[in-house]
Parts: structure tokens; C-alpha cells; sequence
């Protein structure tokens, strides 16, 4: 890993590409781009459906009408913009200050290096607070997420599952984040604190129990929905299986852990078969009971169908549902693609931002078709 030290290292692409995207800014700049995904996403969809069915803003119980989708569109829009115009040039100021040290190899101020080392936690600070004090719904939604693992009935379901399925995609990305804070705490002096990576043995294997959270919270959700008495019992039993999908990333958090303390000892091929497992449960799951989409469906139901889409379906192009499909699995066995070359997709240096990026595009991706299953269920039901 590059380092900001003088004397120590010479110019290189790689040294370049740590510099305009550090460790911190790694989460910082995906929630960017997710949060812009998403604004679009927003537009397309209010071309073929009205929003406010699927996605509440509002409390479904207030006196107040749900606000149409021309206001959601603008009000997301007027917080996207915002955060865009803070954290951007502050992130170009960053780079600028980062690359100039680095081609004088000269160490910076003291002052001036703990700014730098504090950005990435500010720079996320304030996108939290924009986003938080722009929307109650979200507010609501991610109180309820992160401090006792809830979710609402329907009409408000479909906010928790997308924000909540949504934080599972940036486990990864928070896993490096985790790490900075915890560095940032001890070391906030250090000169490579922003540009390299933390060692796992230091911090006490902290990022896999970062990594974990989201997805314990969905399968502590997916509990919730099963113990739901109310609910069909086809309801129930689907939320039991998707639980299961959730519980099955568990194993892999267990091996990666034991692999750190034990890696003479510990079976390195175990890893890849629970990884081999939640990747085709988890892939059948988008396509099946996600997307409802007949392809992957071996059912009763889903043979009597006979169908490798479905029916029903907001998007004309077919090619649109096949590409999604490609896609998805393209992504859930990123990994595979890589053991089986035995070497990275691109180099070491930018490969998990590479990783990351793609899987922030296959969730946008994702939640097109659950979005758009979930409009076409409310319109059955009316």
C-alpha cells in the first residue's frame, strides 16, 4: 500500500488512485453515488407508476395526503444536490492538498494532517445529518433498523426492506469505514492513517463484526415477520427462508474470523463453500421471490406457470429483465471469477473499489424489479 511519507515511495498510477479515492472516502463517495442512483431510479419509475403506492413518505395514518411523485422526486433531488455541492469540492480540496504533499514529499502541518485524517468521519457526519433531517420517513425507518432490528407491516414494509437490504450492499464499504474510525481514535497523527489499509490484528477483527450488522438486522427482521401470527401462513413461511438466506453469510464471517487466528491450521477451502451456498441462495432469492420471475421458480406454482418472466410487467423490453438477471449473477460470483483466474478482476490496488462500485449498480439494478413487483402486488390487491 502506498504511503504519505517522504522518502518512502515514488509516483505511480496506484499511488494516484489512493490519493483521489482514500479508505475513507471510499463509503463516503459510494453513498454519493448511491443516493444519485437512487434520485434517477426515482425518475424512471414515476414514468410508469405512481410512487406514492409503493414508497411512503408520509405516516400512512396522518391526516395529510401522501405527497405525489413530482414533490418526492423534487425533495430528493433538492437533498442529493445539497450533500453533491458540500461534499465534492471538499473531497476535491482533500485530493488536491494529498497529491501536492505527495509529489514534494514533504509531510504535512500537524494541523493540517489531522483535518485530512478527520475529513472522511466529518464528510459522513454531514451527509447523515442532511439526509436524516430532510425526511421523518427516514428517520422513522432507520431508528427502527438500527436499534432494535424492526419492520413495520405494509404500506411501510417495502421502506425497511429497501433501506435495510440496501445497507447489506454497503457492508463491505463499512467494514473499511469501521476500521478508519477505530484507527482514527487511537492514531489520529498518523501519516498513512487515509491511505492505507488497518491491520485486522490490531483492531480485533472490528470490521467483520462491522460487516456482520446489516445482515443480522435483516435476518433479525425476516424473525420478526415469521413470529407475526397475523400473517398467511405463506408469508410466514417465506419470511422463514429468507431469514435462512441471511443466516447463511454467518459461516462465512465465522471462517474469515478463524482464518485470522488460525491460518496454518484453519481449512482455507471451507470459506468457498458457504460462499458458493449464499451466492445461489441468495441469487435464486432476487430472481425468484424478489422479482417474482418464473425462471429460476421450480414450485408448483411456478411450473404451472411456465413462464421465464412473468405476465405482468412494467417494462416492455424483455432484454431489460435478462440483463438484470446476467448482471445480478455476474456480481454474486465476482468472487468465484476470481479464484477460478486466480488473480484479481483489476489490479490490487483499486480492486475492492472495483467490487464495491459494482455491487452499489447491482443493488440500483435490484431494486428496479422489487420495486416494480412490489407496485404490481398493491394492484392486484386493489
Amino acid at each position: 500500500m502506498s504511503a504519505l511519507k517522504a522518502g518512502e515511495v515514488t509516483a505511480s498510477l496506484s499511488d494516484y488512485v489512493f490519493i483521489l479515492f482514500p479508505i475513507p472516502q471510499h463509503v463516503v463517495l459510494l453513498v454519493i453515488l448511491g443516493l444519485w442512483l437512487w434520485y434517477w431510479e426515482l425518475c424512471i419509475l414515476s414514468w410508469k407508476m405512481d410512487i406514492p403506492r409503493v414508497i411512503i413518505a408520509n405516516d400512512p395514518y396522518d391526516i395529510r395526503p401522501q405527497p405525489s411523485s413530482s414533490r418526492i422526486l423534487s425533495g430528493t433531488r433538492k437533498c442529493v444536490v445539497k450533500i453533491t455541492k458540500i461534499i465534492l469540492p471538499w473531497h476535491l480540496l482533500v485530493f488536491l492538498i494529498l497529491q501536492k504533499s505527495f509529489n514534494v514529499q514533504q509531510d504535512l502541518p500537524t494541523w493540517l494532517l489531522v483535518a485530512i485524517n478527520f475529513s472522511g468521519l466529518l464528510q459522513f457526519l454531514v451527509i447523515l445529518f442532511i439526509l436524516l433531517r430532510s425526511s421523518a420517513m427516514l428517520r422513522r425507518c432507520l431508528k427502527g433498523i438500527l436499534f432494535w432490528g424492526d419492520i413495520e407491516g405494509k404500506p411501510l414494509r417495502t421502506n425497511y426492506v429497501l433501506l435495510a437490504d440496501t445497507l447489506t450492499s454497503y457492508s463491505k464499504p463499512f467494514m473499511d469505514f469501521g476500521l478508519y474510525l477505530w484507527y482514527l481514535t487511537l492514531l489520529p497523527f498518523d501519516k498513512k492513517l487515509t491511505l492505507t489499509e488497518s491491520s485486522s490484528e490490531v483492531f480485533m477483527n472490528f470490521d467483520l463484526a462491522i460487516g456482520l450488522l446489516p445482515y443480522l438486522i435483516r435476518f433479525i427482521q425476516c424473525l420478526r415477520e415469521y413470529a407475526r401470527l397475523d400473517n398467511p401462513w405463506s408469508t410466514r413461511r417465506a419470511s422463514f427462508f429468507n431469514a435462512l438466506k441471511y443466516f447463511s453469510y454467518f459461516p462465512i464471517i465465522v471462517c474469515g474470523l478463524f482464518s485470522r487466528i488460525s491460518p496454518e491450521t484453519f481449512p482455507s477451502g471451507t470459506i468457498y463453500w458457504f460462499m458458493l451456498f449464499n451466492s445461489c441462495y441468495s441469487f435464486w432469492w432476487d430472481i425468484t421471490m424478489d422479482w417474482k420471475l418464473g425462471l429460476l421458480d421450480f414450485s408448483s406454482t411456478g411450473v404451472e406457470r411456465n413462464e421465464i418472466l412473468r405476465k405482468r410487467r412494467l417494462y416492455s423490453n424483455d432484454w431489460y429483465y435478462y440483463g438484470a438477471i446476467v448482471f445480478d449473477f455476474v456480481v454474486k460470483f465476482m468472487w468465484m471469477w476470481e479464484l477460478l483466474i486466480k488473480r484479481v478482476i483489476v489490479s490490487w490496488e483499486t480492486n475492492l473499489l472495483w467490487l464495491h462500485t459494482l455491487e452499489v449498480f447491482r443493488r440500483w439494478i435490484w431494486t428496479f424489479f422489487k420495486v416494480e413487483t412490489e407496485y404490481l402486488s398493491v394492484g392486484t390487491k386493489k
